[in-house]
């Protein structure tokens, strides 16, 4: 009993990890590194032979869905950190996308995108906001 209720810690923990996305990029000046301790006796770490990989966190940030439940026109709101492609895609509890807006190369800093949803029918909606490689998703109930 003990030994599966560890295994599903164990399995949790790892999903977590999974579905988080991250990105590393080499840096040019790794400073000063410990050696690591060798796996076995043939193992030797070189400065040459050794990649530094530094974490860079998403470059994107859904800040808002405003208002929410929203009845006419919705604001979509998001922080990047990065200039990237930004896609604006929103997706019914179907799975089916509604619509997609390319918004086109966004440098830096703080934007927002408003959208009519007179449209839609009444319901659940998930807006993603796609940055290149990263998707961030936030969840919007239309009341008409």
């Amino acid at each position: 009993m003990k030994r599966n209720f560890l295994l599903s810690i164990a399995c949790l923990a790892c999903n977590l990890l999974a579905a988080q996305s991250v990105e590393y990029v080499e840096t040019e000046n790794p400073g000063s590194i410990p050696s690591p301790a060798p796996l076995d006796s043939s193992f030797t770490a070189t400065d040459s032979s050794v990649r530094i990989l530094e974490y860079t966190g998403p470059i994107a940030e859904f800040l808002a869905v405003i208002p929410n439940p929203v009845d006419q026109e919705v604001l979509f709101s998001w922080m990047q950190k990065a200039d990237v492609a930004v896609t604006l895609s929103v997706v019914d509890l179907l799975g089916s996308i509604t619509i997609t807006l390319p918004l086109g190369q966004k440098e830096p800093g703080e934007h927002s995108k408003t959208f009519a949803t007179a449209a839609l029918s009444e319901g659940t909606y998930f807006a993603s906001l796609h940055f290149g490689t990263e998707v961030f998703v936030q969840r919007f109930i239309v009341l008409h």
